[in-house]
Parts: structure tokens; C-alpha cells; sequence
């Protein structure tokens, strides 16, 4: 042996195992390896708690020749005195063949155990066999005498040649793996967590939207002696590349490195490897290990503007971390409960891609909103390592809603039109009844025109119609009562126009009245009889026979129930009246008489002695069968009152009647009389004193 003694428990010198080649057992180089036992003597048996030979560490196990036996002496040290140097002597003590064989075999004679210190430092140690010949010894020569079959004793040779038995003990250092980490490179900047020796999320953009699939970023902390690094994949990635300084990067993609593969979850095993020269490559340590995990994917169904009945609306669906379906060519597909669905929709080229998320913008329209168009829009996804994930979007609408506003409905003249402005929510469509007649309007109308406005139609309905949550027929209802314009008096005429000249009593005269927005006209409770209606303006005719002077009053309704009065004045050919007579005492119920013409009426005013009216009475003449007759009203006669007579409505123009003073003016006139006497005889008499 030569090299690093140091690597040798005990140095050169340290007891080593020559095992018995010619023992009953046959076991030699085995793996796991196996502490042989010096049987032949010579020198003690080493304790190896580890063994390392050519079959552990990934060569052939090699066994002993069989059916030898007592043929070892072993000696620790040589007899030169060499320390170094250990050797075996092979004896047969029985005449049976030491070594037997074929030409240029090789053949196991011996196993090395050599103990090696704890934890050593890198060296090496040679060993290698030799002649004793070359060292001035015994002849190598083993000579084996063979029966023959003549019974004669043929001395051979065997000759074992060593020179090519040279081997080296090679210790170095192994660096195990203890600092690798990976971040997802998919993930948002500023948003990639870093888990030592555990899993890290990861996402997955397909390669079909322009992406790498999973993209890993690797991070090696090492010593300066690592010149290689493995990092092996549960997915078959395998990849040993150089190591560089004490912190070597990796990066790796799907579509460039295959890995990581979608199929599933992918843990990567890493080594660190010193190269060692002797051994031409390099000597991997312990490893260590990092875990990925794919992110669950995600979907998003949803409406980009809110639906209502009769409008417009797009679907819109996002998805990340989804794998491509390339049988289908598709990464999703939507499906939908309405009715009036025109899918399912494949969902193959996103409308854009931000990171790992794709968008679809308006994959499915719908236009005109209908019952048949409610219901649930879904999309399912498929993700890395066999997740998925689902949405759905629920088309509901509110029920019609109807906004008209009956206050800002204008008002309505008959014969005229009146616009009311359409206003609603989820409306599909208007019906409007006025009248009996039914007018039926888009969602979009804005107003309805009322035309003609009659006076006997005074309401006006409006419905919107819809659909509730179930896509059941629906409305809302406004009624709306029409605010007429007030009724106005146009011209009112009479025939013969007793306004012009008198007419006789008795004579019948026609009345007529245009009103202005009215549906009613009455005099003294009796309807006037309807004529033409023109617009707003219509006719109204009555007759009336004159039997005194008077002011006819016709009552004119609107639809609103509003009235107006419009007015006739009868004038009667009546001769001016004349005072008769005011009989009865002042304070009692009397009697005015006048004279006046028959059929006629009079007024009759009472005043004060200053001329301030009192009160007036109509009286009316009878026929006596003279052309002038007196007529009677009972009175309560007040005193020192004048009664004058005129035409019905008139001031007194026929003369008056003074009424007398009571006693008690009298009494109150004589004693003012008696005190004014008395003051002046009195006066007189101071004078005359």
C-alpha cells in the first residue's frame, strides 16, 4: 500500500483481512457488502461498520473458487520488513489442485479489508500486488504433482501473473443537497412565493394561447466545490448541468423542457455532484427535494351589462390556469338551460390573454331580451393535474316596472290629442287603451298620442309588459285619469231677442249656447239639448216661454266635473208700474198694492228718509182681464220708510209712499217742541230781570 497513510486507521501498519480463498465459503465481493473474517490466522479482523467495494458501488459481485480448502497463511507484515507491504502464502498440505483453470483467467484469491479513519479527508490510497520474486524471495512458482494415468508424477507449474493487480482507494467529500428552492415564473411580479423543501403553486398558461405551459425558476445554494447539479422530475425530467460559483439558477418551461408536465403534481429531486478526477465524472451527495403544485384553474361567467327585458346583453366568460382540449380543439365549451339558446359555444382563441388569464369578450350575444333567453350560462374548465372548476351565470330580469307618471300627463281639451311620455324598466313592450282603442308600442317607444280626446272618455290605461324570473308573462299597470281643461261660455243667443225688443208674456223663446269643453249643459236641472260638437265647442239649444222679466242660467259641465254658467237676460213688454197703496201700521205685517201690466213683475224698494235701500220685493201683476191690474205683496211695514215701484231689476220710477211716524215719534216730537218752548221763556224772563 502507498498514498495517504493518514486515510488508514492505524496507518499502513493497522491490521488487514487477506480472506481465505480456500475456506469452505465462497462469498467474496457482495452488495451490500459483507465483513469477512480472517480464518487462515496471522493477524487480527477489522471492524467495518460500512463497507464499500466493486459491487456497491455499481460493479460485479465476484465470488471465491469453490472446493479448496486450508490453503491460507496470512501475514500482516512482510518478512522484508516492509510496512507497507502484506502477503499470503498459499500452501496445499492434501495434494489436491490449489488452482485450477483455463489460461489467462482471472481468479479471486484474496479480499483487502482496509480500515479507514472517520470522516477522512480527500486522498488516495494505491494498492497493488506483486512477486515475492521481485522482492528477492521465494520462487512464484507453485509446483503440483498429478496422478497419472500411469501412475507417474508429472511436476507443472502455475504461474500467477499480478502486475495488472493494482487498484486505488479514492476518498473525497460528497456535498449533499440542502438550499434548492423554485418560484412560479408564471406568477405576477411580486406575487411568487418561495417554499424551501415544500410545494409551491404554480400556474399554467397553454401553449395553444401563446404561453410556456408551467414555467419554474430554480434556485441552487451551494458550496464552491459542487461542479455539477442533477435535478430529476417525477415526470422524467432528468437534467445534470454545471454548477456555478456557490449559487447556481435554473430555469426550465413546459413547452421547451417538457416539464413541468400538466398531467400531474411534479417534485424535482436534486443532487449536488463533485467531479473527482480519479473516477472521471462526478460523485453526487445526498439529495433534496422541491414540491410543485399546480393551481386550481378558474372561470368567470358574467353578463357585461346588466340585462333588462327588451335590451341587449353579451356573455362574458375569463379562465385561468386552464389546459387546452385538443380533441375537442377547444379549451372550453358553454352551455345553457334558456330556451332560446343558439349553442353550446366552443371557446377556443381567448379575445386576449394577461398572464395566465384569457378573456372572452362577447362570445354569445343576445339581443331584444325575452323569456326564452333566461336561464343559467355555464362554462366548465380543465386545469392542470385533472382539476376543474365551473361557473355560471343565472339571466334573470326584474319584472316590467312602469314609470309613467300620471301628474305630468298634460291636460286634454276635447277634440284636441294629448302626448304622455313612455317610461319603464324590463319593458318588452306597451299597450295603451283609451277610448276602446288599443295601441300597442315597441320597448323602445318613448310617448303615446291620445287623438281624439273625447269628453265621455276620461281615463287612458297604460301596461308594460314583461316576464318575471320565470320567464311567466307580466305587467304593470297605470291608469291615469285625464285632467280636462275648465268648460267656458262661448256665445249665448235668443230667438226672438227679447234683449232687443221686449217680448210679449207668454212668447216662447229658443235659447242657444256654444260651450267650450263641455259634455253637459242644464238649465234649472233640465239638459239643454245637445248639437253639433266642432273640436271642444258645442251646441246646446232649450226653449223658454217669457212670463217675466228674468236672467235664465244654463249650468255647463266638463268631463272633470269643473262647471261654468252662462246667462240669458228675458226682457218682458211690461207698462211702468205704479205705487197704490202701503196699508197697515208701521210694525205690523201690511200690504203693498201696485198697478201694473198683467203677467208682469215689478220691484218694489224700500229705503230710509236718506235714501239708503232697505229691501226690495218682487211682485207679480195677475190677469184680471184688464189691460192693468194691481198685484199684492204682504210686508212688515217699517215707519218713516219710503216704498217706490219700477220695472223687475229697477230702480223706483212709478212714485212713492211715505210711511207715518209711530207714537212714540210723535210723543218724542212733542216734547223736543215743549223744551225748545221752555228754553225760551226762560231766556225771556232773565232779560227782563
Amino acid at each position: 500500500m502507498s498514498g495517504d497513510e493518514a486515510l488508514v486507521d492505524g496507518g499502513f501498519g493497522s491490521d488487514v483481512i487477506v480472506a481465505n480463498a480456500f475456506t469452505n465459503s465462497t462469498t467474496g465481493l457482495t452488495n451490500p457488502g459483507t465483513d469477512l473474517t480472517d480464518t487462515g490466522g496471522g493477524g487480527n479482523t477489522p471492524s467495518c461498520g460500512l463497507i464499500f467495494n466493486q459491487a456497491t458501488e455499481g460493479g460485479a459481485a465476484v465470488d471465491f473458487e469453490s472446493g479448496n480448502a486450508n490453503a491460507t497463511i496470512f501475514t500482516n507484515n512482510a518478512t522484508d520488513g516492509v510496512v507497507a507491504r502484506k502477503s499470503a502464502t498459499f500452501v496445499s498440505f492434501t495434494g489436491s489442485i490449489l488452482v485450477d483453470g483455463p489460461q489467462n483467467t482471472d481468479i479471486m484469491v484474496g479480499v483487502l479489508e482496509i480500515p479507514i479513519v472517520a470522516n477522512p479527508a480527500v486522498g488516495r490510497i494505491t494498492v497493488q500486488a506483486s512477486d515475492l520474486v521481485d522482492g528477492g524471495l521465494i520462487d512464484p512458482n507453485l509446483y503440483q504433482f498429478d496422478d497419472g494415468t500411469a501412475g507417474r508424477r508429472v511436476p507443472q507449474s502455475r504461474r500467477f501473473d499480478v502486475t495488472e493487480a493494482i487498484g486505488h482507494i479514492d476518498i473525497f467529500s460528497a456535498v449533499d443537497c440542502s438550499g434548492a428552492s423554485v418560484v412560479d415564473a408564471n406568477a405576477t411580479a411580486g406575487a411568487r412565493p418561495t417554499l424551501r423543501g415544500g410545494a409551491v403553486g404554480i400556474n399554467f398558461l397553454d401553449p395553444q394561447a401563446g404561453g410556456n405551459g408551467g414555467a419554474l425558476d430554480f434556485t441552487f445554494d451551494h458550496a464552491a466545490t459542487v461542479t455539477d447539479i442533477r435535478v430529476q422530475g417525477s415526470d422524467g425530467y432528468d437534467n445534470t448541468f454545471s454548477a456555478t460559483g456557490t449559487q447556481s439558477t435554473l430555469s426550465i418551461n413546459t413547452a421547451t423542457d417538457n416539464s413541468p408536465q400538466a398531467a400531474s403534481n411534479v417534485t424535482y429531486t436534486v443532487t449536488y455532484g463533485v467531479f473527482f478526477a480519479p473516477a472521471g465524472e462526478p460523485i453526487f451527495g445526498g439529495s433534496c427535494s422541491v414540491g410543485t403544485e399546480w393551481n386550481a384553474p378558474t372561470v368567470t361567467v358574467a353578463a357585461d351589462s346588466q340585462p333588462v327585458q327588451g335590451g341587449n346583453t353579451n356573455i362574458d366568460v375569463t379562465m385561468s390556469n386552464v389546459v387546452y382540449d385538443a380533441g375537442n380543439s377547444r379549451f372550453a365549451q358553454m352551455t345553457s338551460t334558456a330556451p332560446g339558446f343558439t349553442g353550446p359555444v366552443n371557446l377556443n382563441a381567448p379575445t386576449s390573454t394577461s398572464g395566465v388569464t384569457l378573456t372572452y369578450d362577447d362570445p354569445y350575444s343576445i339581443t331584444g331580451i325575452d323569456a326564452d333567453d333566461l336561464g343559467l350560462y355555464t362554462v366548465m374548465v380543465t386545469g392542470p393535474n385533472g382539476q376543474s372548476a365551473t361557473d355560471s351565470f343565472q339571466l334573470v330580469t326584474d319584472p316590467p316596472e312602469n314609470l309613467v307618471n300620471c301628474a305630468t300627463v298634460p291636460q286634454a281639451t276635447i277634440g284636441g290629442t294629448v302626448t304622455i311620455p313612455l317610461a319603464g324598466n324590463n319593458v318588452t313592450g306597451w299597450e295603451v287603451v283609451y277610448n276602446g282603442v288599443t295601441q300597442n308600442l315597441p320597448a323602445d317607444a318613448t310617448q303615446v298620442v291620445l287623438d281624439p280626446i273625447v269628453g265621455t272618455a276620461t281615463t287612458v290605461t297604460i301596461t308594460a309588459q314583461g316576464f318575471d324570473s320565470s320567464g311567466n308573462p307580466d305587467t304593470d299597470v297605470e291608469t291615469c285619469t285625464l285632467d280636462f281643461v275648465a268648460p267656458a261660455c262661448g256665445a249665448t243667443t235668443q230667438n226672438p231677442d227679447s234683449t232687443a225688443t221686449p217680448v210679449d208674456v207668454g212668447t216662447v223663446i229658443t235659447l242657444t249656447l256654444v260651450s267650450e269643453g263641455a259634455i253637459t249643459a242644464t238649465i234649472g236641472g233640465t239638459a239643454m239639448t245637445q248639437g253639433a260638437t266642432v273640436g271642444d265647442e258645442t251646441t246646446w239649444t232649450a226653449t223658454h216661454t217669457a212670463l217675466r222679466d228674468e236672467t235664465i242660467t244654463a249650468v255647463i259641465t266638463n268631463p272633470d266635473g269643473e262647471t261654468a254658467e252662462c246667462t240669458w237676460v228675458i226682457d218682458i213688454n211690461c207698462a211702468p208700474p205704479e205705487m197704490v197703496d202701503v196699508s197697515g201700521e208701521p210694525g205690523t205685517v201690511g200690504t203693498i198694492t201696485i198697478l201694473g201690466t198683467p203677467g208682469c213683475t215689478y220691484t218694489v224698494t224700500v229705503s230710509d228718509l236718506n235714501g239708503n235701500v232697505i229691501d226690495t220685493i218682487d211682485i207679480d201683476i195677475p190677469d184680471c182681464g184688464e189691460d192693468l191690474c194691481e198685484g199684492t205683496a204682504s210686508y212688515l211695514i217699517p215707519a218713516d220708510a219710503v216704498f217706490g215701484v219700477g220695472q223687475q231689476g229697477q230702480d223706483p220710477a212709478g212714485g212713492t209712499i211715505r210711511t207715518v211716524p209711530t207714537l212714540g215719534e210723535w210723543g218724542m216730537i212733542a216734547f223736543i217742541t215743549l223744551l225748545m218752548a221752555s228754553g225760551l221763556v226762560y231766556m225771556r224772563k232773565r232779560r227782563m230781570a
